[in-house]
């Protein structure tokens, strides 16, 4: 991985073009991780509507889960990728090019949060690519993202009833808080999990790698 300059805030939307390698997650499976380009975001709308429809169903409402358009979907990530407001990750089969997910970061959205907080917004891989090692590649990727963002901590909000996603993020690293709300679909519970992207200082030097 390349060495990146942390800036002093990590809520900075400038776009981090980091070239990840590709990920080798089990034998004769292997992953391109880069950030998406415009010709991926389809791809990636499509996992993200399949992910949902298998993680979601009975949970969210089904008229929602039938209304989902990867080509809005798409489009919408376009404008907001263009207006810096995220960045966006994409995991492609080497075998065949396929986008199998994708990982949205950005800035952590809560005006009070700390300072050098970024924020995993989404990562939804495929059913069909459940338990390959996407979802771990991806994740590799947003947290380089941010912390070559100059993060110290990763967070993100999982529903609390997505048992897949909370044993898959336990397993990674990330430590589930107390901090609860609930999803505008349904009012379900949310939890937050947070990360440490970093070492912590206790002498106030973030310079260190």
């Amino acid at each position: 991985m390349p060495d990146h300059p942390a800036p002093t805030d990590c809520r900075s939307t400038a776009d981090r073009r980091l070239d990840v390698r590709p990920g080798d997650v089990r034998p004769g499976t292997a992953f391109d991780v880069r950030a998406a380009r415009s010709g991926d975001l389809y791809g990636a709308a499509v996992a993200r509507v399949a992910s949902w429809r298998g993680a979601f169903a009975g949970l969210v409402p089904q008229d929602f889960l039938d209304a989902m358009d990867p080509a809005k979907i798409a489009a919408s990530w376009a404008d907001s990728i263009a207006a810096g407001r995220s960045r966006l990750y994409v995991a492609a089969a080497v075998a065949g090019g396929e986008i199998v997910g994708y990982a949205g970061v950005g800035p952590e959205r809560e005006a009070d949060a700390p300072e050098h907080v970024g924020e995993l917004y989404a990562l939804f891989v495929h059913p069909d690519w459940w338990g390959s090692g996407a979802a771990r590649v991806l994740t590799d990727a947003a947290v380089a993202d941010l912390r070559a963002a100059g993060c110290d901590q990763v967070w993100l909000w999982v529903l609390e009833a997505n048992i897949r996603a909370r044993a898959f993020y336990r397993r990674y690293g990330f430590t589930e808080t107390p901090d609860r709300t609930h999803s505008s679909l349904n009012n379900l519970p949310e939890l937050r999990l947070r990360l440490q992207a970093r070492p912590e200082y206790s002498n106030g030097d973030r310079t260190k790698t």
